[in-house]
């Protein structure tokens, strides 16, 4: 497990325990040391395979325990860009505008706010081919 929280949840619901552990893994993955890595729904269910009614349930469990916090997404009133933004964001960053007056989405996102106690590796969706503009890639041409 890569959340003690995750941990504490199956003890308290062990019926969900499959569904605990695959969402676990994918709020890993989502998670940025800046505390604004973030998930949706749909990326989630992408990732864990869980129907959404279950993964409701199963978000609201990590948000009760600190690991999510849940957000409503704002988008830049000044520009087309179909972009959502995090409402922590100061500007738009295309058109640069101070994203005050921006409105918010009718969508949800999970921000992580815990780091994970390991970091996450996925060999499955590592790429095979060398990235020069990658500075930690370890792969040859």
């Amino acid at each position: 497990m890569y959340y003690n929280a995750s941990n504490t949840l199956i003890s308290r619901d062990a019926s969900n325990a499959s569904a605990i552990i695959a969402t676990d893994r994918a709020l890993a993955r989502s998670y940025a040391p800046d505390k604004h890595g973030w998930s949706d729904m749909g990326l989630l269910q992408a990732r864990t395979g869980l129907a959404n009614a279950l993964l409701d349930v199963v978000m609201k469990q990590y948000i009760q325990e600190g690991v999510l916090v849940a957000y409503s997404p704002v988008q830049c009133g000044n520009c087309n860009d179909q972009n959502l933004v995090d409402p922590d964001e100061e500007r738009c960053a295309t058109c640069d505008t101070v994203l005050t007056e921006a409105e918010a989405s009718d969508q949800v996102r999970y921000r992580v706010v815990q780091q994970p106690m390991m970091p996450i590796f996925d060999p499955a969706t590592a790429s095979d081919t060398y990235d020069p503009h990658c500075a930690r890639s370890r792969r040859g041409p």
